[in-house]
């Protein structure tokens, strides 16, 4: 046997101690991971948008400011995601217009749970696991019978069976872009004619997604043709060459009928962060900016 060395059993001190110390600042750091409150934590990250139909009630029904085709409308209001999943702060929107007069609360829905629709408990305490209820989290719309059952359809099927009308011009469009780090597919509208569809005064929805998910691009139509033009931009596995595009100018019906085509034609290189412009004529047709 071999006597060991003072200075050797100082080195194996130092390793045990070095090892200790970067075990407690690994474990440390776990800990800021897990209890990060930032964007990849955020419940608008992590779940899609879900809603609530909410039908008409009987006082609302028969007021005299409301028009035939207002008495069978249903509208459906958006279930609050801070309210459902942040158990330790909730929706701090309502709680500061709770405790300070004057402030707009959430006009979102807090009564309702984000994940099964069911009335009277909230998504973080659901016996249902999360996405188990209503397909996997999806953006959906729940429905109540009048037993109490509830159920769930998609969104974009609720809407087509809702919008009976044909979508009116002129309309802000919405394409894609990035949600907290996240890279987006979604579109939306808002139909700024009084022709327009008539699911909900003033309230933006949900066209058919992109082909390619889609952030920094550039977005543009051309006058007159109702065509919309999605280039470019950053995509899920770097930057994109590609052009999308889509006609609603001569569109009918529900808009979950729509669909985005990808051009031929594609950009000289991949790039993001760009702007683009219409240009047309008085004798420019639709077909020739195709």
């Amino acid at each position: 046997k071999f006597a060991s060395h003072p200075s050797d059993t100082s080195s194996k001190k130092n390793d045990v101690e070095s090892e200790d110390t970067s075990n407690t600042q690994s474990q440390h750091k776990i800990r800021r991971l897990r209890e990060n409150k930032g964007a990849a934590h955020c419940p608008l990250s992590l779940y899609s948008a879900r809603y609530i139909e909410i039908k008409p009630t009987m006082n609302e029904s028969s007021s005299k400011n409301n028009n035939e085709n207002d008495l069978h409308r249903t509208k459906i209001r958006e279930i609050c995601r801070f309210h459902n999943y942040d158990s330790e702060r909730g929706c701090l929107r309502s709680k500061k217009a709770l405790e300070k007069e004057g402030l707009k609360g959430c006009d979102m829905d807090h009564e309702h749970c984000h994940n099964c629709g069911t009335f009277g408990h909230l998504a973080f305490e659901c016996p249902f696991s999360v996405g188990s209820a209503g397909g996997s989290l999806e953006a959906v719309v729940f429905l109540k019978s009048q037993d109490g059952t509830v159920s769930s359809t998609p969104l974009h099927q609720y809407q087509s069976i809702n919008s009976k009308t044909d979508v009116g011009l002129p309309a802000l469009v919405v394409v894609g872009g990035r949600l907290r780090g996240r890279t987006l597919a979604a579109c939306e509208m808002l139909a700024l004619s009084s022709s327009g569809t008539k699911t909900d005064e003033n309230q933006w929805q949900a066209m058919p997604n992109l082909l390619e998910h889609r952030g920094s691009h550039a977005a543009c139509s051309a006058a007159g043709t109702g065509l919309v033009f999605a280039l470019g931009g950053g995509g899920v596995d770097g930057n994109l060459d590609s052009v999308e595009i889509l006609d609603i100018g001569t569109a009918k019906g529900a808009m979950n009928e729509w669909r985005w085509h990808t051009m031929k034609g594609r950009l000289s290189s991949p790039r993001h962060a760009f702007g683009a412009v219409a240009c047309v004529t008085k004798s420019s047709s639709k077909e020739s900016c195709r």
